[in-house]
């Protein structure tokens, strides 16, 4: 009786959260299937909790987590699209809809044992390799020869006038990257269309390889066979992952690295010591992490700083390991790019959150003193930070005509001094600001 009693009650919390959503417009297609995924996801536990002591703590805290997060992105969507939800209600939906998940699959996933299947099988790499290149050939042919964003068009012109003027704005090695292939396909072409078609199957090739490098980790691991076809299987046909891997972009190949970092850093923390092997291959992938994206290097710097925190028993070798890594990307991208006239990147490229915090500041009419304004005058008009605005790219001003970075370079003290200032005058603006900006990396829907 106490189950049927639960059955009705979490049937019933389904309709309400549908029928809510519904009506808030917020279920687009893929809404629609994830509330189904939703659903098949807690109805095949054999429980259905609606309490669990165990992991009580840990689901409120992350449906809490997320739910906020989604309300905050639910917020910013509504002041840029100048639209109202009620975004209470939906981190409330939010909410119930990840603790009821997660108070019946976590107590699944802590229970579940890892099973050592005796049929290995023996050409995983190969096998992954071809069944995930596969399926993203479908995604080729629909975007043939490749998606090319405005900033390929400017590396593939840094090729095609042999680097002249190359410089580090878009990270040198992508250039490098994309050259190779590029190059070779002009050569036995001579058609342009064909060479970035050539750029598009060596990045296909790379981020297969990537993907089977983790299969055969899983693999390597002993996990359950179900669970690498279902990897597999997920690499090859997600629509996000197949769209991602044909876009011919500095940050695709990133992303694809810092999955091979992360199963390095795992392989290094599970064995009792570090192996040649294991330090050679995190030395490589590091490097390549940080020269691939330019602010890589901070999410390097605060991933070395957790490395000496946490890893006690390994923190002099890969605290060594880890400053020499940024310390040779310095070396780089400094004294070596010098030597072959390679520029570094313009500092408006590092400044971009301020300079959507100040410009959201003259938007909204904030009162600058005579030395603030003076001093942002010097970089762009008050007038054009507030036409150039846009909440989610700062490209549309520090790439305008009439923007200048040479008063910062020059004043570098000065200007941190008055944006701190500002920020502190002005916290909700600065914050708005951010937010905005960065809302790809925590709002999904």
């Amino acid at each position: 009786m106490n189950k049927i009693i639960k059955n009705i009650f979490i049937i019933i919390l389904f309709l309400f959260i549908y029928i809510t959503l519904f009506s808030l417009g917020l279920f687009e297609a893929r809404g629609i299937i994830a509330f189904l995924v939703f659903i098949i996801m807690l109805f095949i536990t054999k429980s259905r909790k609606i309490f669990d002591k165990q992991f009580f703590l840990p689901s409120i805290l992350i449906s809490s987590i997320f739910s906020i997060i989604h309300g905050y992105g639910l917020y910013y969507i509504d002041l840029m699209n100048d639209y109202k939800h009620n975004i209470f209600l939906v981190m409330f939906i939010v909410f119930i809809l990840l603790y009821f998940t997660l108070i019946n699959v976590l107590p699944m996933l802590y229970n579940y044992k890892i099973k050592d299947d005796k049929k290995k099988q023996k050409n995983i790499f190969l096998t992954s390799f071809i069944v995930i290149f596969l399926g993203k050939i479908f995604y080729l042919l629909n975007y043939f020869p490749g998606i090319a964003s405005c900033d390929t068009c400017e590396q593939l012109t840094f090729v095609l006038n042999n680097f002249n003027g190359l410089n580090n704005h878009h990270p040198v090695i992508h250039t490098l990257f994309m050259a190779l292939p590029f190059k070779l396909g002009l050569f036995m072409t001579d058609n342009l269309i064909i060479s970035i078609l050539f750029i598009t199957i060596a990045q296909l090739i790379v981020m297969s390889l990537i993907f089977s490098a983790f299969i055969k980790y899983l693999s390597v691991k002993k996990a359950n066979s179900k669970i690498i076809y279902a990897c597999m299987l997920a690499f090859a046909l997600l629509p996000n992952i197949g769209y991602m891997s044909i876009c011919l972009w500095k940050d695709i190949i990133f992303s694809g690295l810092l999955l091979l970092l992360s199963m390095s850093l795992v392989d290094i923390c599970d064995s009792d010591k570090i192996s040649k092997k294991s330090l050679i291959l995190f030395i490589i992938v590091s490097l390549l992490t940080v020269l691939f994206r330019n602010n890589g290097i901070y999410m390097y710097m605060l991933l070395t700083f957790f490395i000496i925190l946490v890893l006690k028993d390994k923190r002099k070798l890969l605290g060594i390991t880890c400053t020499s890594i940024i310390v040779l990307y310095f070396i780089i991208i400094g004294p070596i790019y010098k030597l072959f006239n390679i520029k570094s990147t313009e500092a408006c490229e590092y400044l971009a959150v301020p300079i959507q915090q100040v410009a959201r500041m003259a938007r909204e009419g904030v009162e600058f003193t005579n030395y603030e304004k003076e001093m942002i005058e010097k970089v762009i008009t008050v007038d054009a930070l507030k036409v150039g605005y846009s909440e989610i790219s700062s490209d549309s001003i520090k790439f305008r005509y009439d923007f200048h970075e040479e008063p910062i370079k020059n004043n570098k003290i000065e200007y941190l001094k008055m944006y701190t200032g500002l920020v502190i005058k002005h916290p909700q603006e600065a914050m708005d600001a951010y937010m905005s900006l960065m809302i790809g990396f925590y709002y999904t829907h």
